[in-house]
């Protein structure tokens, strides 16, 4: 990636791992930019097709940058590689319409994000978040009047290769931060168990009916690690990411 990245990117900046947060990053890289929009893309994604970046900017050609749209963000699919439980994750959250998003919907997700610099320069990403460092700034905005739009022409693959304890992990440290941001209460954590069963059955269903790619053993690998996560985040609503 690095040597991809050096082929053509005009700047690349390093960070040492131990000031490693999400937030931190974003702010690192979004500090060192120019120009009236930050584009912010993961390290493991490529866009669908060429028209991507296009499609997050459009938002803000309508009667100017200051319109009251302060994120695009863009639709997510998987590989054919995917955990097929992720996939059809990916299927719920981003669907097929355009969406102008206002309080208290704060959903984003700045895999695949363009947001106004000048809104970020007034309120950076929280670099003490153990994830969701996207949704806390979308609510942030939300909350004082701007919308967030979801532009699902503006598609990446985003490609995830991971193991049962990375899956938990992940799940962990996002119900850390949507606790502590004020978006996840105690009530709907516990309302996680049911419906992670419900999607579970949900997932072997259409594994048969598409005859899915991989093993029937993903679906539940990822559903009981992801309800494990999340369920670990009732006894630990705050940590620090370097600790881990």
């Amino acid at each position: 990636t690095q040597d991809i990245a050096n082929k053509y990117s005009h700047k690349i900046l390093s960070i040492e791992k131990d000031d490693f947060t999400f937030g931190f990053a974003i702010n690192y890289g979004i500090k060192n930019s120019t120009g009236d929009l930050a584009c912010i893309v993961s390290a493991h994604t490529k866009p669908l097709d060429k028209n991507w970046l296009k499609e997050l900017v459009s938002p803000f050609k309508n009667n100017g940058i200051d319109n009251g749209i302060a994120m695009s963000y863009g639709k997510q699919i998987g590989d054919t590689y995917s955990n097929f439980s992720e996939n059809m994750d990916f299927k719920k959250y981003f669907g097929s319409k355009e969406l102008y998003q206002s309080q208290p919907h704060y959903f984003c997700n700045n895999a695949n994000a363009m947001i106004r610099r000048d809104l970020w320069t007034d309120h950076p990403f929280d670099e003490s978040l153990t994830g969701l460092e996207d949704i806390e700034w979308s609510k942030y905005w939300m909350d004082q009047g701007y919308k967030v739009v979801y532009k699902p022409n503006a598609c990446i693959v985003h490609i995830h290769n991971e193991n049962g304890e990375q899956i938990r992990n992940r799940f962990w440290y996002e119900s850390i931060a949507a606790r502590s941001i004020g978006i996840l209460s105690f009530g709907k954590i516990l309302i996680e168990f049911p419906r992670q069963l419900l999607f579970m059955l949900r997932d072997v269903i259409y594994f048969y009916h598409l005859k899915g790619k991989g093993q029937l053993s993903d679906i539940f690998l990822y559903r009981f690690n992801r309800l494990i996560g999340t369920l670990k985040s009732i006894t630990n609503k705050k940590i620090n990411l370097k600790d881990y």
